[in-house]
C-alpha cells in the first residue's frame, strides 16, 4: 500500500493509464475522522487479500481541495476502484465482507484468502445484488457518463439543474400568462364583434 500526496496520486493515475486493464484502489481519508482510522486498517488488509491490485491512500490535508473536488470526494473515507474505463465508488457498509464483495464484483478478482470470505460471500450475494450498493461510474471522464446516471450520482449537479429550471419558469410564466390573457381578450373581442347580441 502506498501513501502520499499529489505526486503519488499522479503516479496512481499514470499506473492506470499505463496498464489499461489493471485496477487501482484509491482511498481518500482524513486523520481527524474516526471512521477513516478504522477503514485504513481494513484497507491495509485488503491490499494483502488482493495483491494484484495496487493500493494508494491519500490523507486529505496532503491533497489539494480542487483534486478532491475533481474526484467527487465530499466525505471521508472514500474508496474508488479505477481502471482506464471504469471508476467505481464504494457505498456499502464498512465490513471486510462487503469490501471483499465490492472488489470481487468490480474487478472479478477473488481474494487470496478465499476460504475466509467464500461462505460469507455466498450468503450476501443475493442481498448485495438487490441493494446495488456500488454505483459504477461508466467512465473516468465526467462528460462520458449518461445524463440520467450523472444526475443520480451528483447531487450538486441535480440541485443546480433544478434551480436553473425553476428560474427559467419564474422568468417565463409571467410572459406566458400575459400572452394567454391577450389571446383570450382577442377571442372575446372577435366573439363580441361576430355576435353583438351576446354581450
Amino acid at each position: 500500500m502506498h501513501q502520499g500526496d499529489d505526486g503519488a496520486l499522479q503516479k496512481a493515475i499514470a499506473l492506470v493509464l499505463h496498464n489499461r486493464e489493471d485496477f487501482v484502489a484509491i482511498l481518500f481519508y482524513a486523520s481527524w475522522c474516526p471512521f477513516s482510522k478504522i477503514f485504513r486498517t481494513d484497507f491495509r488488509k485488503l491490499s494483502s487479500f488482493f495483491p494484484t491490485i495496487a493500493h494508494f491512500s491519500f490523507e486529505e490535508s496532503h491533497i489539494k481541495p480542487r483534486i478532491l473536488s475533481r474526484y467527487g470526494v465530499r466525505a471521508f473515507p472514500t474508496l474508488f476502484l479505477v481502471n482506464s474505463t471504469v471508476r467505481a465508488r464504494y457505498h456499502g457498509s464498512r465490513t471486510m465482507n462487503s469490501l471483499a464483495m465490492f472488489y470481487k464484483d468490480v474487478t472479478g478478482i477473488i481474494a487470496q484468502c478465499y476460504e475466509f470470505f467464500s461462505k460469507r460471500m455466498e450468503d450476501t450475494v443475493t442481498k448485495f445484488d438487490s441493494d446495488k450498493r456500488t454505483k459504477k461510474e461508466g467512465s473516468v471522464l465526467l462528460w462520458a457518463r449518461s445524463p440520467d446516471r450523472l444526475l443520480h450520482q451528483d447531487t450538486c449537479l441535480a440541485l443546480a439543474s433544478s434551480f436553473v429550471l425553476l428560474r427559467l419558469l419564474h422568468f417565463l410564466l409571467p410572459k406566458l400568462n400575459a400572452c394567454m390573457k391577450q389571446a383570450w381578450r382577442m377571442r372575446l373581442y372577435e366573439l363580441n364583434r361576430l355576435f353583438p347580441s351576446l354581450s
